[in-house]
């Protein structure tokens, strides 16, 4: 019923979606995202790597963002 105790986190908010982006593009910016998009091949591996992690996060918690908030 209603008064069951629940135990699951709390959705996360705009601010703190805003946030996790802003560190994401902090750490990997959008001048080496495109010099991955475009196929740079003196991107080292790490930064190649840096760069799929942190897309696939930005697109993943977007997403779940909008399907979990509707």
């Amino acid at each position: 019923g209603a008064a069951a105790m629940r135990n699951h986190a709390e959705a996360i908010t705009i601010e703190e979606m805003k946030q996790a982006m802003e560190w994401s593009f902090s750490v990997c910016s959008e001048v080496l995202i495109t010099r991955f998009i475009c196929g740079d091949s003196t991107l080292t591996v790490k930064e190649r790597s840096n760069v799929i992690e942190h897309t696939f996060m930005c697109a993943f918690t977007s997403t779940s963002f909008t399907l979990w908030t509707r």
